[in-house]
Order: structure tokens, then C-alpha cells, then sequence
């Protein structure tokens, strides 16, 4: 190697690790400013991260570690094939690095694979800014610091899975672009494969966007090159759907179980209405009309303009139409949106506010700012006369579709796979993000070849900073944020004066007004110390919207006693059950211990689930129907029988229960055993088989037809109490209960997702939460009476509920239909059921992802051995060895495995659905795709 290569290598060695420290020292310095872990006492993990990825992270250690399965987990909701979790959460290669972290220390790995995720992601963006346009590497490392700690960045790190989006983004768009103007084509593939690999969600988003990209870069070029013409359109539209596919062929081993592990969920099923909440045929048809009528308007518009714009002497007007078709589509949402004809995600001033620094509020405002001096430039680039019109218009419809897609909720459905999101608005924000700095970039490169004069910059600088005190003076903007805006605004253009011709030079070619090497370098630090202070600035005031609330030394103890106590108990009684826990780690929502300690739960938060076991415990009232959570905040004494149930942590005595010694020092919890357990496996009738609760109303209803058709016959577990309902002059309504002796009384609010969220309290006492998400929706309204006993019950709704379009009328008519239910559990009943069905146990010997083993005693005749894991068609079971045939019980949430006279043994083991094919679709393609690149590189020398 040469000595003038050598210094080539460190030179760019250099800027990389320039590049990668530079997002990393800024988190370590948010950390420090916001007093967040590992800087500070507050807890890193915040909302998703605090409810789902902790637990995620640590049941995936375990994985790497060979202590459980990849393939399926028994430890959430009955049981779930656990593929979708791995291809949703967690397959980011990052990932791996767990294994490497004691398991007390995953806070601190999801910190470091953060940093690491971050360096990566300017490192991606850099290098497609200095290819795509040519910048110099300070001027690619500072816009690429916009892109990398956007709003969008810096409020997502709630949610790891999606940073590694921003990794492939700009390697996908790089390919794309080589695709259009070279025809290379294994950058694109290799690069949208490995987005579907890491997570499907954002590969779908990012592979929307890409076609969207590629559509642009298209253009581009037959502008840049108008010989390329409608053949060169087409061949590149038959390369592009090719590397597409091929890079769809090689994801194919994780996609296609993943697209088998999510098909046929029923958990969004509601008896009696849609999930959705039900839509009005009138809305229905008015969004409708619409949209066809907007649509079509946009349409004719467009072909008439093409059609009176073929003269040659009228071609050069199409800019300045399609510019004004822009400006009526953009009207026409507005006044969609202005009269409610158009459903919109918030109100257009906030809207415009993400667009700003520290203008982002949870749930209200998206994400969408690349800081002021991004977003001066880009100003600047649209409105350069100089720069050809096509691009600029063609920039300024990607940005409008893009922008629209975040604001018009049914175009953010479409990005999001076609459903409305839960939470965390707006997930595509990123994508504008990256076209803001895309179109900054541009700038740039205009004006280092004499195209872009300051005094355009000095312009966008005025707009900006107008924009940002108009909208700090409407009061959607902090006032020092505005502050800050304005300051970088005018600091851009003091920037642009020193590295950018004035007008007088900027319509002459090449670089007669470019300064020298020196003062670009300097100026180009100056940009990146500009937008690393606006951003971390911005990052700040987002950041304390969202930590704070919650400490890592309580997260730090309350992991450590949960796992303590599970092994003690599992030192006390080794066998195979169920433990559930009617409290969590934090607010509602933190569902997922059981992954993440190792028992077997009810409780479930994944967006990756077994919908048949979701939908079913639901049904039973462990959870609002509809959702796809179940929490279990208080024991339902049958039904955690009958689905083996043995122990209970809760820190007020469940009715039926026996207390333990077993205490928690932390939480003052005690340990509870529930003395009707059944094992998780036992005989039932034959009337199980098929068994599911269509056209069954009310838990309880429910509850009664599931025990018959276990024992095939009539039972009764639940009957109603003799219930009046009495007058209440405050709004709220009360019952009166007789509850008989022997019983447990229980209550039901049978309501309308419309009337919305309701308190239930029994006896003046404390009130729970009914009618909502992540809060269970049967509760028990005493203990086991002794005597006949009579309690009051109070329900007072807490909102105007879900009236479609704010229809508080509609909301108050579903409230007053709703009823509070009042029944009883009859004592005998329920041990007079289990005592039938556990004469015939699954002796247990294993039951885990890694499989399920034991033995029964079928009696003479033989029957159907119900086992409380789904009946999911990755399970094979076989009994003395030979496989059988697999029955649904309760719409699949449970599984039926015939079994002859005598003594058996069961085993069912699991293999992911498509894991196989998959396998070889992917090997196959690998095969073809390093052929084709092999032989393409042999064709390159012997040219």
C-alpha cells in the first residue's frame, strides 16, 4: 500500500469514527442533562421499552443461552409461537449481544445497543449523502446528524425494533438509486432484505417508501437525461420489481413463518359489534365520496394539463402547473380536514409544529422535524429558480404525499399494514425526515456548483424563523424552542454567506464562487456544531415528556425479587402449573414477567400473539373483549381452575385462596395457592371437541357452557344474584345484591366500547377501572360467604366514551343502556368439577416451548385428553408414538388429543409453521442471487 493510500485509509477511518461517536457522545450527554440511566437515577426504559422489550430482551437471553425455545413459550397467555415475537422484536443482530450481559444488566444492554444503533445509523446516512451527492465528508457528516437525531429518533428510542429502519433506509434508497442510474441491482436486495429480516414491520413501511423513492429517483434521471425515455422507464421498473422480489426470496426464512405465526388471529373479534367500534354506513359513504371526488379531480386536472401542455412551446409551463396542482391538492385536504370529511391524526398547527424543534407532545404533534437549519436548506432548494423546476416539484409532491400519509389517517393506516396503530404517532415520520435532509443535501450540492446563491438561504431563514414565532405565539410552540429556531435560522444563513456565491455569480457553471478547502471544512463544522446544539436541544425537551416517571433502582429491585421468588417457589414445589401475578411492575401494562422469570402467565402484551388464546381468556372476563392484551389483575376462581392455575401473587387475599408463607419484602405481596387447580392436562368429554363461545353472551354465560362441555352435562357454576336496581340522584347508578351463602359474588359492567371507561365500586369502597384497556373486566365482589350476604354496587362512568366523530349524544345513549351483571360461583359446584376432571390427570413431565410429555390414565374406554396450550398447527402430537390428529377446544385457545384405553404417554413437540420452506425458498434464492452477482462481476472484468 502506498503512502498516499495509507493516509486515504486513516483519513476515512477517522471521519467514521467521527461518525459514529459523534450520535453516541449526544445520547450519553441527553442521558447526563435528563438524569437518565446510566447518567442519572431515572430509568432508561421508558413506556414499550419499561412494558415489553425488558422482558423481551431477557426471555431472549435465555434463548441465546439454550434455557428456553426459540420457537414457542408456554409462559404468556396459554402459550404462543414465539417466531412473531422473535421477527418483531427482536431480530435485530444487535440483539445477540445480550448474551454478553448478566441478566440484571439488560437496562444497561438496551443502552449500549441504542448507541451502537445510532453510530450505525449516521454511518448508513453519511455514506448515501457523500454518494448520492457528491458532499464532502463534514458537510455529509453534519446533515446526516439531522437525519440521525431527528424528533423522530430521539422520541422512538422507546422502541429499539424501529431504529434499525434508519440503518437500511439509506443503504435501500443508495440502492435504488444505483439501480435507476447504473442498473446495479445487489445493494438494493441485500439491503431490503436484511429491513425485512430485522423487523417486518418497518421492511413493509420501508419498502413503500421505496417504491415511492425509486418513482422520484426515476424521474430524476429522465430529467437529467432525456434520452432515457419510457423504454429506460420500464426497464428499470423490471429491474426493481425483480430485486424486490428477490430480496423478498431471500427473507423468506424468517417472513414466511412470520406471515404464518400472524394469520388467522380472532382476537379482534367483539360480540355483538365490530372492533372498530362499528362505522355508520353515512360516514362510510361521505369519506368515501370524498376521497373519489378529490381523487378524481386530481386526476382530470393532471391529464388536462398534459394534454394542453404537448406543444413544445407550452412544455416549459408544466413545472410551474404541476406546482399549482400541488397548492389545490393541498387546499383540498385542508378543507377536508377543516369540515370533518377527512379523518386527520391532529389539528394542522400542530402539524406544522413538528416540523420545528421542541414542537413535538405525546400523542398530539409527529415527529418530523430534522432540526432548523435542515429544514432552512431545504426551504432554499424549492425555492431556487435557479435549480431546474421539474426537481423541485418533484421533491415538493414526495414531501406533500409524504406529509399527507402522516396527517390523513386512512393514508397512515395504509403505511402502518393497513390497521389503525396503537400508540406511538407517527410511526412513518421518518420518512419525511429523510426527504428534508435529502432536499438540505441538495442544497448544498447546488450551491458548491454555483446554483444556489445566498440569498436564497437568507430567504428560507426568513420563512422558518416567521413560521417558528407565529406558531410560539399561537402557542404551539415552547417560547425558547422558538428561540432556538430562530437563532439557527439566522446562524444557516450566515453560513450559506460564507460558503455559497452571491445571485450575480450563481447563474454561471462550476465552482468560480466555491471557497477553499480550508473554510469549507471550517464552515462544514460550524453546520455540524449548529445541528448537533439545535437537536440536542430539541431532544431534551422531548425527552422530558418522557422519563422521569419511573426509577432504575425500583426497576433494578423489582426484577431481582421477582426472580428470587420464583425460585424459591420453584425450589418449594418443582412441578408444572401456572402462577400469575395480579399486580405489575409498572402502571397497567407491564405483562410480560412471566417471559421474563420464567413461569407460566396469563397475562400477555405482544403485538406478536396467539390470537385464539387472547380471545379466549378474554371471553372468560380476564381482560376488555376486542383487545389484543390480557391482563390478569384478579383470580376468576373456576377458570383459573380449569387452566391450572396453582399460585397467585396479590397483595390483598383472593377470594377461594390459601395463603402461603411465601412473602414479598418488596411489594408486601404474599403468595397465594388456589385449592381447585386442576393439572394442565386432564380428560374431558367428547362435547369439548369444537367447543368455541360464538353467539354466548356474558363471561359468566360463557363460563357455565365451557364446564358443560368439559364434563358433558349441564353445570352451573355461576347463577345471577338476586340484584335491585335503585334510583341515584348523582348520575351514577347502584345496585343492590343478595350474594348466598357458600358463594363468591362477582360483577360485569355490560357495556358498549362507545360509553366508554367506568369506575365500579362494592360498598363504598375503592373503585376499579372497567370498560377499558389493560384492566380486567369481571371482578369479584366478596369473599367466600359463610353466611347470605347483600352488597351495594356503584357505577359511575369517567368520559363521554367513543362517540364516532365526538357524538356525545350517541356515547350518553350506549351509556345508559349499559348493566352491571351480578352472579354468584357456587363452592360445590365447582368442586364437584374438578373433582370429575382431575379423576383422569396428564401426569406432567414436561411442558415448555421445548415440548410436552406425559402420561395418562384414560380408564377403560379412552377419550380426549384436553391440554391448556393452543391447538396451533406447529404442534405434533403423538401418543405410545404415533402421531394423531389434533382437536380445537374453545375456537383452538386449547388443545384436544385423543387417547386410547389405559395408560398413555402423550408428547407433542413444535416446529414453526413455514420455518421449513422458508428455509429453502431463501437457500435457493441465496444460491441464484450469488450466481447472478458472480457472473455480472466476470462480465465487468472481461469488459
Amino acid at each position: 500500500m502506498t503512502a498516499a493510500r495509507a493516509r486515504g485509509v486513516a483519513t476515512a477511518v477517522g471521519w467514521a469514527a467521527l461518525g459514529f461517536a459523534l450520535p453516541v457522545a449526544m445520547l450519553a450527554a441527553l442521558s447526563a442533562w435528563g438524569g437518565v440511566y446510566p447518567f442519572g437515577p431515572a430509568s432508561f426504559l421508558t413506556e414499550d421499552l419499561l412494558y415489553q422489550y425488558v422482558d423481551f430482551f431477557t426471555w431472549f437471553r435465555a434463548v441465546l443461552l439454550g434455557d428456553e425455545s426459540l420457537l414457542y413459550s408456554t409462559a404468556q397467555a396459554l402459550g404462543a409461537n414465539t417466531w412473531g415475537l422473535y421477527s418483531y422484536y427482536l431480530a435485530s443482530p444487535f440483539n445477540l449481544l445480550v448474551a454478553l450481559f448478566p441478566v440484571e444488566g439488560v437496562t444497561l444492554f438496551t443502552w449500549v445497543i441504542t448507541a451502537l444503533k445510532l453510530g450505525c445509523v449516521q454511518l448508513a446516512m453519511t455514506w448515501f449523502l457523500r454518494r448520492r451527492f457528491g458532499l464532502s465528508r463534514g458537510a455529509a457528516l453534519a446533515l446526516a446528524l439531522a437525519f440521525t437525531w431527528s424528533s423522530w429518533t430521539a422520541t422512538q428510542l422507546r422502541n429499539p425494533l424501529w431504529l434499525d429502519a434508519l440503518i437500511c433506509l439509506p443503504l435501500m434508497a443508495a440502492g435504488a438509486w444505483a439501480l435507476v442510474r447504473e442498473g446495479r441491482w445487489r445493494l438494493l436486495v441485500g439491503a431490503t432484505a436484511a429491513s425485512i429480516i430485522v423487523c417486518w414491520y418497518t421492511g413493509y413501511m420501508t419498502i413503500l417508501f421505496l417504491c415511492c423513492y425509486a418513482v422520484f429517483e426515476c424521474y430524476l434521471r429522465c430529467v437529467d437525461e432525456p434520452g432515457f425515455g419510457w423504454r429506460g422507464v420500464a426497464r428499470t421498473a423490471a429491474r426493481f420489481a425483480a430485486a424486490m422480489a428477490g430480496a423478498l426470496a431471500l427473507a423468506a426464512f424468517t417472513f414466511l413463518p412470520t406471515v404464518l405465526a400472524m394469520t388467522g388471529d380472532v382476537s379482534g373479534r367483539i360480540a355483538g359489534e365490530a372492533a372498530a367500534g362499528g362505522v355508520r354506513w353515512a360516514t362510510a359513504l361521505k369519506l368515501g365520496g370524498a376521497m373519489l371526488a378529490l381523487a378524481a379531480v386530481g386526476v382530470g386536472a393532471a391529464l388536462a394539463a398534459l394534454r394542453w401542455t404537448r406543444a413544445p412551446k407550452r412544455r416549459r409551463l408544466r413545472p410551474r402547473l404541476a406546482a399549482g396542482l400541488l397548492a389545490l391538492a393541498a387546499l383540498a385536504l385542508v378543507a377536508l380536514a377543516k369540515t370533518h370529511l377527512l379523518g386527520v391524526t391532529c389539528a394542522f398547527g400542530e402539524l406544522l409544529a413538528g416540523l420545528f424543534t421542541g414542537g413535538w407532545r405525546v400523542s398530539e404533534v409527529p415527529q418530523v422535524s430534522a432540526g432548523a437549519a435542515a429544514l432552512v436548506l431545504a426551504v432554499a432548494f424549492l425555492g431556487c429558480r435557479a435549480i431546474d423546476p421539474r426537481k423541485r416539484v418533484a421533491a415538493a409532491w414526495l414531501g406533500f404525499a409524504l406529509l399527507a400519509s402522516v396527517w390523513v389517517t386512512v393514508l397512515y393506516c395504509v403505511w402502518c399494514g393497513f390497521r389503525a396503530p396503537n400508540g406511538f404517532y407517527s410511526r412513518i415520520g421518518f420518512f419525511f425526515v429523510f426527504l428534508l435532509v435529502w432536499m438540505a443535501a441538495a442544497a448544498l450540492a447546488e450551491g458548491r456548483a454555483g446554483r444556489l446563491p445566498r440569498e436564497r438561504v437568507w430567504v428560507g431563514a426568513g420563512l422558518v424563523a416567521a413560521l417558528s414565532a407565529a406558531l410560539a405565539a399561537a402557542g404551539q410552540l415552547p417560547g425558547d424552542a422558538a428561540l432556538m429556531d430562530v437563532a439557527s435560522a439566522a446562524l444557516v444563513a450566515l453560513l450559506a454567506c460564507g460558503g455559497l456565491p452571491p445571485a450575480r455569480l450563481a447563474s454561471g457553471a462550476g465552482d468560480g464562487g466555491a471557497p477553499a478547502p480550508a473554510r469549507r471544512r471550517l464552515l462544514a463544522a460550524g453546520l455540524a456544531v449548529l445541528v448537533a446544539a439545535e437537536l440536542l436541544f430539541g431532544a431534551h425537551l422531548a425527552w422530558s415528556q418522557l422519563y422521569g416517571v419511573f426509577s432504575q433502582e425500583g426497576q433494578d429491585a423489582y426484577a431481582a425479587d421477582s426472580r428470587s421468588a420464583q425460585a424459591a417457589l420453584a425450589a418449594e414445589d418443582p412441578g408444572f402449573y401456572r402462577v400469575s401475578k395480579t399486580y405489575t411492575r409498572a402502571i397497567d401494562v407491564a405483562l410480560n414477567e412471566g417471559l421474563a422469570t420464567g413461569y407460566r402467565d396469563l397475562s400477555s402484551y405482544c403485538s406478536a400473539h396467539d390470537g385464539a388464546a387472547i380471545y379466549f381468556l378474554n371471553s372468560l372476563g380476564y381482560s376488555q373483549e376486542g383487545q389484543f392484551s390480557t391482563r390478569y389483575a384478579e383470580p376468576i376462581l373456576p377458570s383459573d381452575a380449569l387452566l391450572g392455575v396453582r399460585y397467585v401473587w396479590s397483595e390483598t387475599e383472593p377470594a377461594g385462596f390459601v395463603p402461603t408463607a411465601q412473602t414479598s419484602a418488596l411489594t408486601g405481596a404474599r403468595l397465594y395457592r388456589d385449592p381447585y387447580a386442576l393439572p394442565l392436562g386432564y380428560l374431558v368429554s367428547a362435547d369439548a371437541e369444537g367447543f368455541t363461545f360464538d353467539e354466548l353472551g356474558d363471561p359468566f354465560t360463557r363460563q357455565n357452557a365451557f364446564a358443560s362441555a368439559l364434563v358433558g352435562r349441564p353445570v352451573e357454576l355461576f347463577r345471577p344474584c338476586e340484584a335491585v336496581e335503585e334510583a341515584a340522584a348523582d348520575g351514577t347508578r347502584r345496585w343492590r345484591a343478595q350474594v348466598p351463602a357458600g358463594a363468591i359474588g362477582y360483577a360485569y359492567v355490560e357495556a358498549s366500547r362507545r360509553a366508554g371507561e367506568c369506575e365500579l365500586s362494592v360498598d363504598g369502597g375503592e373503585p376499579v377501572l372497567e370498560n377499558a384497556r389493560f384492566q380486567q373486566s369481571v371482578h369479584a365482589l366478596t369473599g367466600v360467604t359463610e353466611e347470605p350476604a347483600e352488597v351495594s354496587v356503584a357505577l359511575a362512568f369517567t368520559n363521554e366514551g367513543e362517540g364516532l366523530a365526538g357524538d356525545a349524544a350517541e356515547a350518553r345513549q350506549a351509556q345508559d343502556a349499559a348493566t352491571c351483571l351480578l352472579w354468584c360461583l357456587d363452592l360445590e359446584a365447582l368442586q364437584e368439577l374438578v373433582g370429575e376432571l382431575g379423576a383422569h390427570p396428564l401426569e406432567v413431565e414436561a411442558f415448555s416451548g421445548a415440548g410436552i410429555a406425559g402420561t395418562v390414565d384414560a380408564g377403560a374406554e379412552g377419550g380426549l385428553l384436553m391440554v391448556s396450550v393452543p391447538n396451533d398447527p406447529g404442534w405434533t402430537a403423538r401418543v405410545d408414538g404415533q402421531v394423531v390428529e389434533t382437536a380445537d377446544i374453545a375456537g383452538g385457545a386449547l388443545t384436544g388429543v385423543p387417547v386410547g384405553p389405559g395408560e398413555s404417554r402423550v408428547e407433542m413437540t413444535y416446529l414453526t409453521p413455514g420455518l421449513v420452506p422458508g428455509c429453502a425458498v431463501s437457500a435457493v434464492a441465496l444460491a441464484a442471487v450469488v450466481t447472478l452477482a458472480l457472473r455480472g462481476r466476470r462480465g465487468a472484468r472481461s469488459l
